[in-house]
């Protein structure tokens, strides 16, 4: 199979994987219950599917693994290598195995969310900046709308305008409404701030051109902030990293040389066990939970 083919069946595999969860049980979430709040949170990860396939698919998807999981580790702990104590360590893969994949899904989208609000704040200055000089030339303020959305070289920013123009297009609302709806979904407070700003000014009349200059001002300052706070974050997170994660398989590389030296094992657990579970299970899901963790929370600068 060419590599030109993996991408499709992997992405028609997605997409009957969704309708399957859907319409086994994501619309009857959807009709059942009224999830605006998960909905708003979609939308702001520009996650394009309804809260009840987001539900259904994460269930299923708990369950898949789950019960992979539970189906290797039989094989490996009792079969291959008939470990003492292996229910416990089935069972703990097993519950290890539904919080990762019940916690990923949440995370995935927390990382969209800061992906695309930090993608914003950085744009937000020089869009500040556009603004006020189309502001400045006499455009109507749906004029400048419309110039912002078809910007190339700033995806995330163009997408959100391009949302204010399909709410006037599309919706028929007037532009002060579809301003403010659009506000409500964006992730960036600063951006929200800005567009509610801007229908106020459209409604009750200003200086567009003033306000927006000394908003890029303004923008330019946070920016700096923003990187001054990232890399401090990173900083204690490297530490915590270092502390815990590195230091924790430290030990338990000690703990299985004592083992073997006397001989002993605890609670049926000899080194070789010890050595196997830290290689294939301690080590990756401590990398992948700080990476999921990193990823989540300071997704910020480049």
């Amino acid at each position: 199979m060419s590599r030109k083919d993996d991408p499709s069946a992997w992405e028609g595999f997605l997409e009957r994987y969704k309708r399957f969860s859907y319409q086994s049980l994501g619309r009857t979430l959807d009709l059942k219950y009224d999830m605006n709040r998960l909905k708003l949170r979609l939308s702001k990860g520009d996650v394009n599917m309804s809260p009840g396939m987001y539900l259904s698919m994460m269930l299923y998807a708990t369950l898949f693994s789950a019960a992979a999981v539970l189906i290797i580790s039989i094989l490996v702990f009792r079969v291959m290598f008939n470990v003492e104590g292996w229910p416990l360590f089935t069972a703990s893969l097993f519950a290890v195995s539904l919080l990762v994949t019940i916690f990923s899904y949440p995370l995935i989208i927390s990382s969209r969310i800061s992906k695309k609000k930090s993608e914003i704040d950085k744009e937000l200055p020089f869009t500040m900046s556009e603004l006020s000089i189309l502001a400045s030339t006499g455009l109507s303020p749906v004029q400048i709308m419309r110039k912002i959305s078809q910007r190339k070289d700033s995806k995330y920013m163009s997408r959100e305008f391009r949302k204010i123009i399909y709410h006037l297009d599309v919706e028929g609302k007037d532009i002060i409404t579809a301003i403010s709806e659009t506000a409500k979904e964006t992730p960036s407070q600063h951006l929200r701030e800005m567009l509610w700003d801007f229908s106020n000014m459209i409604h009750e009349g200003g200086d567009m051109d003033t306000y927006l200059r000394n908003k890029a001002d303004a923008s330019l300052k946070l920016k700096r902030d923003i990187q001054k706070e990232f890399i401090e974050g990173l900083g204690t997170l490297m530490e915590i990293y270092t502390s815990l994660v590195l230091m924790g398989i430290l030990f338990a590389g000690v703990a299985a040389f004592l083992m073997e030296t006397l001989a002993s094992t605890f609670n049926g657990i000899d080194a070789s066990t010890l050595l196997i579970i830290m290689t294939y299970f301690l080590i990756p899901f401590s990398v992948i939970a700080m990476n999921l963790f990193i990823s989540a929370s300071y997704a910020k600068v480049d």
